[in-house]
């Protein structure tokens, strides 16, 4: 592993010309902003470096992300087309594969919904739903028209969402969709609950499928950027983020160099497989630029 800080400010700026960032735990944590990383954003745009921010939380709409920017972190005007949050890249791909007539079954929260709606992608299944009981679906009807299942951390999951869910993809062959597989979601004060893979796992094991995932590691994520933005060495391109399971095997899937910092789910402490060695640490997104 490489030390970046010895490497200093002018080394990092001029070996990368594409910062793919991510938000929580790197620019900020919660409500809390993290030290630096407005300035951070804002030399590096100000090197005409192409940054995008990379998230795989859906509980924010692009909107939250600008407010976030903003107000946290002092960094107005960024660029809408260069904030790409798991929702976002969920519905570019919908986007290009939903034929005329068809919708989404969507377990997630209201962003997510808010997200697909900027869109125009028709879907159901957002917020909470009546318990059924397992003889209530003796005279179900599946709506044919649902093709793809799309699911993320959805605070009103229950047995009859994930019947619905089942349905859609036993009886419709409905596509199966997840958002991300994060374990576990932060919630500030060092305390973390269940995420999004929590839910899968119950639908994988029913339906017999893994999901198309359109979030990070996923490089499926990198391919959608690059596919509506224009292409990016991968040779001038770093990810940066703060866990090993998403933003490193993220970098490592799409083949360009990573960089770990400690302000997130990582620690100081923690081990790492070989495999999963981030190219870069720092304690935290300021120091890359430190000479």
């Amino acid at each position: 592993m490489r030390s970046a800080l010895k490497m200093g400010r002018s080394a990092i700026l001029g070996r990368f010309d594409n910062f793919l960032i991510d938000c929580d735990g790197v620019l900020w944590n919660q409500e809390t902003p993290i030290a630096g990383s407005g300035e951070t954003l804002k030399t590096l745009l100000e090197h005409k470096k192409t940054v995008y921010l990379v998230s795989n939380n859906t509980n924010k709409h692009i909107t939250q992300y600008h407010q976030n920017l903003k107000d946290r972190i002092g960094v107005a005007g960024f660029p809408s087309s260069q904030i790409i949050s798991s929702a976002i890249s969920t519905a570019l791909y919908l986007k290009e594969k939903l034929a005329p007539g068809e919708k989404v079954f969507l377990a997630a929260g209201p962003s997510f919904g808010k997200t697909l709606s900027d869109y125009g992608i028709p879907f159901t299944g957002l917020g909470p739903v009546d318990n059924r009981r397992p003889t209530d679906w003796d005279g179900y009807e599946v709506d044919p028209s649902v093709k793809y299942v799309v699911v993320s951390l959805d605070p009103h999951f229950t047995h009859t969402k994930m019947t619905e869910a089942y349905l859609y993809v036993a009886e419709n062959g409905a596509e199966f969709i997840a958002s991300d597989v994060d374990e576990y979601f932060s919630i500030g004060n060092g305390r973390q609950i269940p995420g999004t893979s929590s839910i899968l796992a119950g639908l994988i094991e029913c339906t017999g499928k893994l999901p198309t995932v359109t979030g990070k590691p996923n490089r499926l994520l990198f391919d959608i950027i690059t596919d509506r933005y224009g292409p990016l060495d991968p040779s001038r391109t770093i990810m940066i983020g703060d866990t090993i399971a998403t933003d490193i095997k993220f970098g490592k899937n799409c083949g360009i160099s990573t960089g770990l910092v400690y302000t997130g789910n990582a620690k100081q402490s923690d081990g790492f497989a070989r495999a999963d060695e981030p190219d870069y640490t720092w304690d935290r997104l300021s120091d890359l630029l430190i000479e």
